[in-house]
């Protein structure tokens, strides 16, 4: 097989799909470890989970 950038482009495709579709065949546990909690603001501040750092916010 000749290595080259349009052989490694089909190839990063082909990893790329199958990791895709496994993802979306994988079974989800999130609604036996975790709950939905509503929220009436755009913004939750939960101080158990530490102070958020400036440097990390979203750009929305």
């Amino acid at each position: 097989m000749l290595v080259n950038r349009e052989s490694l482009d089909l190839a990063f495709k082909g990893f790329k799909t199958v990791y895709s579709d496994a993802c979306l065949a994988a079974p989800s546990h999130f609604d036996k470890i975790a709950m939905t909690v509503p929220s009436s603001s755009r913004d939750e501040t939960y101080g158990w989970l530490g102070h958020p750092r400036p440097d990390r916010q979203p750009d929305l």
